[in-house]
């Protein structure tokens, strides 16, 4: 059996869900829908969260090169080309991915997007609430 390429997909959660927006942004020929659990949308964000002031730990210039290649290599660098709809789904008590940096950030600038935010859920939400997320999957993918 072939694979219709109209009716391909992807989707991931954390860095899967990253790598899912990633592909959406840089080959809406390819991918005709996708589905991002808790995943990164911009890298940039991250480093001021994991990486101290300057002077600290790294010089001014390697730091500002870190800035500018997180965003590079994050899904928003080429938002311009994103076509896909996707199914953005995040629970507001993960501790991994930050929720504001990332499924509303999404959602809000993917002309496709629908959000489905998770009340108490935590990263690992797939695992610790499967039949919630399981039938919002399905749900998707069969609209």
């Amino acid at each position: 059996m072939a694979v219709d390429p109209r009716r391909l997909g992807i989707w991931g959660s954390s860095y899967g869900g990253f790598l899912t927006t990633l592909a959406l942004a840089r080959n809406s020929d390819v991918f005709k829908t996708g589905v991002d659990i808790y995943g990164v949308t911009d890298w940039s964000a991250f480093i001021a969260l994991y990486f101290p002031p300057p002077g600290q730990r790294f010089d001014t210039d390697y730091r500002e090169q870190a800035f500018k290649t997180a965003w590079l290599s994050s899904p928003l660098a080429d938002m311009a080309h994103w076509r896909s709809p996707i199914l953005v789904i995040h629970g507001d008590e993960d501790q991994i991915v930050p929720y504001a940096d990332a499924g509303p950030l999404s959602a809000k600038l993917v002309k496709n997007a629908i959000l489905k935010t998770y009340k108490g859920f935590p990263h690992g939400m797939p695992t610790t609430q499967a039949d919630t997320i399981n039938a919002d999957l399905l749900a998707f993918i069969k609209s």
